[in-house]
């Protein structure tokens, strides 16, 4: 999707796209494409095409869903004490014991900016209930951008958090690792931890940290979103061990990474990585990231029965050479002629691929995945920054923008609060990505501020390839229209020709003048 505009210029203060609230056309799914459509002539085709597979079940042999959440059946059947508050959850786990659990409470929105280190003692579980009846699980959350080392800290072994939502403060991949401090949810050096059937994102550094003498369990999460460029890991470990099983990955720039330092180890199986990696997913660093003179990239990797559903990114890439080794097998991964979803560099050995099978993409999403509800907010873009080439996308889904033939140095002007972004040439525009929270949505509703300091004709100001939002201009006078894609010529008027139907405001615009516009889409109604 890209907004975009010619000669005349246009200026956008601000965009939010949701899917708005009402009904029709949200029960049926698109059609999806065959396992088995053939590969392009030019192609010599995968090693081994994965037909006639079924995706939802042939992945996941753990008997709970992958990502959790509804169905999951393996939270704590009571609490000790349950909490809604940040100090009485605060004062829960100081006096926590072994053995006892303490609950977030159904509903609870605990604000936890200001704090972090808080500790777990030994053999305490914080729950939440998370997937039970229906529940989001309790949600513990900071806004605060330093959160280091990290909100949770383990004070001993055989910890478990578990049915939780922790939300991070920074969603953006930003431009460089350092420049804004950074945030952890969770970090241990004690054996036996496990995070499980917890929605974990926003968290810059890592959503998961482990250190030396750490090993961990980490199974049955949704972990998306922690973006930052350089860091931006799922799980990371640092001369630690861990299962990582069952989870469900998106937005992550490595869902798993490892500094790769000797004893640096991970099992992945089972799990599902979605589409918006903005690096390769599964990672182990080697000696030529840390300059330590060695090609040593942890001591054993292995990586089985996943899912790579990741249509330009690597799926593994393993910087050096493991002690033990690195075993890669009956995993499902796209088929590109242009890249190699298994990579290992930096030095050969010690590598093992054996029954993986690949696919073209798209391939059928798994039943567990996310879908967006009526009224969520799916791309909110402020257009604060007032310099750089990226525009931060502040909802969940982080869709950040990117500057196309625009000049970031004269491209931010004044806007109604704050600054805005103006398009002065004729292919200048903004792209926002192609994420499936920016698919054609419907119902939609579009939220914009915008201004137009002259007008032409023909004038895009939103364009997805089936919904667009233009300034016609000529005989039709300056107006905005709202146009969505349809198959054929139906009635609508001066709004409507063949291939589009639309509505157009009354009202003439203004040069000069901001304007709020507001566009809701809810089936064949505008």
């Amino acid at each position: 999707m890209k907004t975009t505009s010619p000669a005349p210029l246009i200026s956008l203060g601000a965009l939010a796209i949701a899917t708005a609230l009402g009904t029709g056309g949200c029960d049926e799914a698109p059609e999806q494409k065959n396992w088995t459509e053939s590969l392009p002539p030019e192609s010599s085709g995968p090693p081994e095409f994965c037909a006639d597979k079924d995706i939802a079940t042939a992945t996941n042999d753990t008997g709970d869903p992958i990502g959790g959440g509804t169905g999951y059946s393996r939270g704590p059947a009571s609490c000790d004490v349950e909490v809604d508050t940040a100090a009485a959850l605060v004062d829960a786990l100081e006096g926590a014991v072994a053995g006892q659990i303490v609950c977030v409470a159904d509903g609870a929105e605990i604000d936890l900016t200001g704090q972090r280190d808080i500790p777990l003692t030994s053999g305490v579980t914080l729950a939440g209930h998370r997937g039970h009846a229906g529940s989001e699980g309790g949600l513990l959350f900071t806004d605060e951008l330093d959160v280091i080392p990290a909100l949770f800290v383990t004070a001993g072994d055989q910890v478990r958090l578990t049915g939780l939502r922790l939300r991070g403060p920074d969603t953006q991949i930003r431009t460089d690792a350092y420049e804004v401090p950074n945030s952890r949810a969770i970090q241990s050096s004690h054996r036996d931890l496990q995070v499980d059937n917890c929605e974990l994102w926003g968290w810059s550094h890592g959503a998961v940290v482990l250190l030396e003498g750490a090993d961990a369990q980490v199974h049955h999460n949704y972990i998306h979103h922690c973006r930052r460029t350089g860091l931006g890991y799922g799980v990371a470990l640092d001369r630690a061990s861990a299962l990582i099983e069952a989870n469900l990955f998106d937005w992550n720039r490595h869902s798993i990474a490892g500094t790769g330092w000797a004893g640096t180890s991970y099992e992945a199986r089972f799990n599902y990585v979605l589409d918006n990696a903005n690096s390769h997913a599964f990672d182990m660093h080697g000696g030529a990231d840390r300059d330590d003179g060695t090609d040593i990239a942890g001591t054993t990797i292995r990586i089985h029965h996943n899912t790579f559903r990741l249509p330009s990114q690597p799926a593994v890439k393993i910087r050096g050479i493991p002690v033990d080794g690195a075993w890669l097998d009956h995993n499902w991964l796209v088929w590109s002629p242009e890249r190699d979803a298994l990579l290992q560099t930096h030095g050969m050995g010690h590598w093992v691929e054996a029954d993986n099978c690949w696919a073209l993409y798209p391939f059928p999403e798994h039943p567990n995945v996310p879908k967006p509800a009526a009224g969520e907010l799916w791309g909110e873009w402020s257009f604060d920054e007032g310099q750089g080439s990226v525009v931060g996308d502040s909802s969940p889904q982080g869709n950040d923008g990117v500057l196309v033939d625009l000049d970031p140095a004269t491209s931010w002007i004044e806007g109604t609060s704050g600054t805005a972004l103006a398009f002065p040439g004729t292919s200048g525009h903004l792209d926002l990505g192609a994420g499936p929270s920016l698919g054609t949505l419907d119902p939609l509703a579009i939220d914009l501020q915008l201004r137009f300091d002259r007008f032409g004709e023909q004038e895009t100001v939103l364009d997805d390839g089936v919904v667009r939002i233009f300034h016609r201009g000529g005989f039709a006078g300056d107006r905005l229209y709202f146009l969505f894609a349809i198959e054929e010529q139906v009635e609508g008027g001066e709004s409507s020709w063949t291939g589009t139907t639309g509505i157009r405001t009354v009202t003439e615009l203004v040069a000069g003048q901001w304007y709020h516009v507001v566009a809701i889409r809810i089936g064949d109604q505008l």
